[in-house]
């Protein structure tokens, strides 16, 4: 299922339950985000009772992409955009053979940053930017902006794996996925 989630939600196991179309089935399964937003963050989020597809689906690769509307302040300037693109280095935490967090310090890979709105080099204007990600580190948009000195404003998940919003047009609704999905 895909679900469009709001901000002041973590997308985490014990925010979902099941929809009433799982819940029919046979025995009430157990629901695992594929994926995360962060609180502050709104947008697309998959829902499945399979549990062995969550890891294959967050490894990266070229096929798995993540996208992403992003309103940032100040406006990012042209440079800041390439450098974005180009991949900055960042600190994130990663867990390892179930341990706490360790801190990770690496550039991200490259990714594409695309202006989607012009606000005439207006500074005081923030910025609307579409991020296509191949990996998905621990709160990595804003940590990448952050490095810049620009601060998120908003952040919306627009596609993951190939998944769109389409259909969902509210907060708090979903869709079940066809199989070719």
């Amino acid at each position: 299922e895909a679900a469009f989630t709001t901000r002041g939600n973590n997308s985490t196991f014990s925010n979902f339950t099941t929809s009433s179309s799982m819940q029919q089935q046979e025995q009430w399964r157990r629901v695992y985000p594929v994926g995360r937003l962060d609180a502050e963050s709104t947008g697309l989020i998959l829902l499945t009772s399979d549990g062995d597809i969550v890891n294959p689906l967050l490894r990266t690769s070229d096929d798995k992409s993540k996208e992403y509307h992003v309103v940032t302040s100040p406006q990012a300037t042209d440079e800041q955009i390439k450098k974005l693109s180009k991949g900055v280095v960042i600190t994130t935490l990663a867990r390892r053979n179930g341990l706490k967090g360790v801190p990770v310090t690496a550039r991200t890979l490259p990714c594409v940053v695309e202006r989607k709105r012009d606000n005439n080099n207006n500074n005081e204007e923030p910025s609307f930017l579409h991020f296509v990600l191949k990996e998905g580190r621990n709160r990595q948009i804003r940590k990448m902006c952050s490095t810049l000195n620009l601060d998120v404003m908003s952040l919306h998940r627009v596609n993951f794996v190939g998944i769109t919003l389409n259909g969902i047009e509210k907060s708090g609704q979903f869709v079940e996925l066809v199989p070719k999905e």
